[in-house]
């Protein structure tokens, strides 16, 4: 690279000069060095080493990427405002499908609609139910203690306290009962993999 050497205020000599990497404080390839001059001239400045650098070419190259910079950071920071809201609307998208199901399954135990309860539950997890003796159980009361959902909110995990009649000794009991859903992308529906609860007669 061609660098210009000035002999006092008149000659001048030009001689290649290899370029200096970036660093702190160097600016980079952007700098000129000049030897030997005999005044220094408005926009330079001397160096540690007694050469005059001009700062000029620099300024106008920080100036003109510094728009980029701040535009990478704005596409950088939608992106991740973008994610972070598409995650929260299938978080809430998911749980009011689910409230659904919830909703229809206690209802239909409720009701005493216990082979529509059953339809709910995954056929892989689904057993064989005695409708006439459930025909002797009457729920009156369904409360959910707690709830757990997974990380990908494919699954969520229910405790549920239930009060029930005897009807034929007009007993009232009550059963712990815990639930686990799981979510179908295929069939896009949340399915029981946990039976009916466990009644004592």
């Amino acid at each position: 690279m061609k660098r210009a050497i000035y002999k006092g205020i008149k000659q001048v000599q030009v001689e290649d000069v290899p370029d200096r990497p970036p660093g702190p404080g160097t600016g980079g390839d952007c700098q000129r060095r000049i030897r030997g001059a005999g005044r220094q001239k408005s926009g330079w400045r001397n160096n540690s080493g007694g050469a005059l650098i001009h700062r000029n070419n620099c300024n106008k190259n920080e100036e003109r990427d510094r728009p980029k910079m701040k535009s990478n950071v704005f596409l950088l920071l939608l992106a991740t405002i973008t994610l972070w809201s598409c995650a929260a609307a299938l978080e809430q998208a998911r749980t009011e499908h689910f409230n659904k199901y919830g909703d229809r399954y206690r209802i239909s135990l409720m009701h005493g609609e216990y082979g529509q309860a059953a339809s709910m539950i995954d056929p892989a997890d689904r057993k064989a139910i005695d409708f006439e003796k459930m025909k002797e159980i009457k729920i009156v009361d369904y409360k959910v203690t707690s709830m757990i959902t997974s990380e990908d909110h494919n699954e969520i995990r229910q405790d549920v306290e239930l009060q029930y009649f005897l009807k034929s000794q007009n007993l009232l009991k009550s059963v712990q009962y815990q639930q686990l859903w799981q979510y179908k992308d295929d069939g896009r529906a949340w399915l029981l993999k946990t039976d009916l609860p466990t009644f004592k007669f």
